[in-house]
């Protein structure tokens, strides 16, 4: 048995076919006829070398940012290998990454707090209330 070799063109278009397909290796693979784990290294080397970011952004945000994509590519990613890797190693990793970017979110400014949430009732009549009928019933009595 001897190994394929796959044109920078091949690799790339198969890279854009994983992407369409939501990163599912399974499908993508079947569709190329390219080895799942191939298809797995070739996107691990791509995103191991991410574009340089904005250097306006704080260093925390940026680790945030990249954790999140880490954790949502770990996630996305262990219903695809559910036969082929060890499940708990995934799954413990994805537990740390969490673990990390909830640590990582403490230290950084919540971005919630400038937001104002107004509710608004509306009547069958269509008039609109800042308070629930009920709560309006009271008040009158």
């Amino acid at each position: 048995m001897h190994r394929r070799r796959y044109t920078a063109a091949e690799k790339q278009a198969a890279l854009a076919r994983l992407r369409e397909n939501s990163g599912n290796v399974r499908i993508t693979s079947a569709e190329t006829g390219i080895n799942p784990r191939t298809l797995r290294a070739w996107a691990q080397r791509q995103q191991s070398a991410p574009a340089p970011p904005p250097e306006s952004e704080p260093v925390e945000a940026r680790l945030r940012d990249l954790l999140m994509d880490n954790i949502l590519r770990l996630a996305d990613s262990l219903e695809a290998t559910i036969d082929d890797a060890p499940l708990n190693q995934r799954a413990s990793a994805l537990a740390q990454l969490i673990d990390r970017l909830l640590k990582l979110a403490d230290k950084l400014p919540d971005e919630q707090r400038d937001h104002v949430l107004r509710m608004e009732y509306v009547d069958p009549d269509g008039s609109v209330h800042a308070t629930p009928p009920w709560a309006r019933e009271r008040s009158e009595s």
